[in-house]
């Protein structure tokens, strides 16, 4: 974690003193003072308050090494300084070449003590098999059921390179830690994250592999599978993980598909001071502990807590749902009838392509039902327009004879009934004869 006190972050006094001269200019000058865009402004006042500066801007005062040039004022402005724009922006950022001096100072500082942060890599490792396996001059078995009892006890076992037993003293030999645990194909495998050069050399470089240490517990020898042991291994307490050249499993390897460049910072809370011979112990209430995970950045122990405590729920959750997975030739008993998985799910999967089929065929019907009844809209507008035109037609004809000079001797009816007196009376149409 970057540490800047105050003192390093206050600018050069001659650098708030310069900030403060354009201050004084715009006040006196107003328009005339045009040097600077208003990010420009708030500069020249965070470093004329002579308060301390954040990191970022610090960095950003770093960057204004390339306005040098305008740090002296030309000549045509000798007189009136506060109109040279190039003057007035290099005063407005500090002024002196002492502030850029100061700003990269101050950034080689935090550089360094980010550096110093543990650069880490997470790894995948296949690293204990069921079965029988040659443990120095002896056969020994382990069995299925009882990989993972031993296996689940590497959760949080520290790594180290080769085989070794660590004093108290020797701490600083710990290369690493196991952060999961999991059975496949007979193999016990682990998620671990190593954070020491030498040793991510030999897994990235010299294609080193694992092997664990454990304390074992025994019974007798006997055969397995036709293959004559000396003991069964039926249980065990974890030591370590050891990054080793020749593993005992020959088939034992780690998966270098790890995350690049992940930084990882190890947290440690001091729970005791020793003064002399007598050790003083500091207790603050949990809903009042407070840590600083990152630069400017407080939070309450509480939400690390029940951050952790989710954490390991949705872990336990998803190891359940593993364990609740059936295979494709697990049987089920229904209706006094052994069925198989794959059965089930054919069953399932006709019923899914059932429903889809009905809803695709219920949808077309939809479809066609709506297309008909827009036909049928459209035929009866249709309808209503021709109707509409033919009676158009009458009433024009009718206004003409209304409007004529001998409007007292015509009369014209559109009514239907007038139509067949008049066929009754004149009869159809003669054709002319030639």
């Amino acid at each position: 974690m970057v540490e800047l006190t105050d003192l390093d972050r206050t600018p050069p006094k001659s650098a708030i003193k310069d900030a403060q001269k354009v201050l004084d200019w715009k006040e006196k000058y107003g328009d005339e003072v045009k040097g600077m865009t208003q990010t420009g402004w708030t500069r020249a006042r965070q470093i004329a308050s002579g308060k301390p500066l954040s990191l970022d801007i610090i960095k950003r005062i770093s960057q204004f090494e390339r306005h040098e040039k305008n740090k002296t004022i030309n000549p045509k402005f000798k007189d009136s300084p506060w109109k040279d724009n190039g003057y007035v922006a290099w005063l407005g950022w500090g002024g002196d070449s002492a502030i850029l001096t100061w700003s990269k100072r101050v950034i080689e500082k935090t550089e360094k003590k980010e550096n110093s942060i543990l650069k880490a890599e997470s790894y995948k490792a296949r690293f204990l098999e069921a079965g029988v396996v040659k443990y120095d001059e002896e056969m020994v078995l382990i069995k299925p059921e009882n990989l993972m009892n031993i296996a689940d006890k590497f959760k949080g076992a520290y790594v180290v390179i080769g085989h070794k037993d660590l004093s108290e003293n020797e701490s600083d030999q710990i290369v690493g830690y196991i952060s999961k645990v999991w059975f496949e194909d007979g193999w016990a495998w682990c998620d671990f994250t190593v954070n020491n050069e030498e040793a991510i050399n030999l897994i990235n470089n010299k294609n080193y592999s694992v092997s664990c240490a454990y304390y074992a517990k025994y019974t007798v020898g006997g055969t397995y599978h036709n293959i004559p042991y000396d003991k069964e291994i039926v249980d065990g307490d974890a030591i370590h993980l050891a990054i080793v050249d020749k593993p005992r499993y020959e088939e034992a390897l780690i998966l270098k598909n790890s995350i690049k460049n992940k930084v990882m910072t190890i947290f440690k809370f001091k729970k005791e001071e020793k003064k002399e011979n007598s050790v003083e112990t500091k207790e603050i209430a949990l809903e009042n502990a407070m840590f600083e995970i990152e630069e400017g950045s407080t939070i309450p122990v509480s939400e690390m807590i029940e951050a952790y405590k989710n954490a390991k729920e949705e872990e336990k959750r998803k190891e359940e749902e593993e364990k609740a997975k059936v295979n494709a030739d697990d049987e089920f008993e229904i209706d006094g009838k052994m069925v198989k998985v794959k059965e089930l799910a054919s069953a399932y999967k006709s019923k899914i392509k059932k429903n889809e089929e009905d809803e695709e065929l219920a949808k077309k019907e939809k479809e066609e039902i709506k297309v008909n009844e827009e036909k049928e809209k459209e035929e009866e507008e249709k309808e209503i327009k021709k109707n509409s035109k033919d009676f158009e037609e009458l009433e024009n004809a009718r206004s003409v004879i209304e409007n004529s000079s001998d409007k007292k001797s015509v009369k014209i009816s559109t009514d239907i009934s007038q139509f067949a007196l008049g066929k009754a009376l004149y009869g159809s149409p003669q054709k002319a004869i030639n």
